[in-house]
């Protein structure tokens, strides 16, 4: 069983991320990892949003304070969504303050240790 690599989407709003994570992930397991921007218009069964920032000033950047790429990389999932990225940082983010409140209600968070290694 499982989902296969052609239906798993990683999405970053930053190129550098997408570098990292590309090497990571290796070529022919068929995981698409593109910017916010390339995935308008795709969906995938299940969705990897690496939202990347986190820092004491908890800033996150212009590209998190931009609703519609915030739309797009939340509706390119058809039947699974996973949020990676600092909660103390993104808690901050005006548009994300009330799905993270929803998801902390809904107890979908699940926090690491914050040296955790893969």
């Amino acid at each position: 069983g499982g989902i296969k690599g052609e239906q798993i989407g990683v999405v970053s709003p930053y190129r550098r991320q997408l570098v990292a994570l590309r090497k990571v992930l290796g070529e022919g397991k068929g995981v698409m990892a593109e910017t916010v921007d390339k995935f308008q218009g795709l969906d995938k069964d299940c969705i990897v949003i690496s939202l990347v920032r986190s820092n004491h000033n908890r800033e996150v950047g212009k590209l998190l304070r931009d609703w519609r790429r915030i739309n797009v990389a939340i509706t390119r999932a058809k039947k699974k969504l996973v949020f990676v990225g600092s909660l103390a940082t993104l808690s901050h983010a005006h548009l994300l303050a009330a799905f993270i409140e929803l998801l902390e209600e809904k107890n979908w968070i699940i926090s690491l240790p914050q040296n955790f290694k893969a």
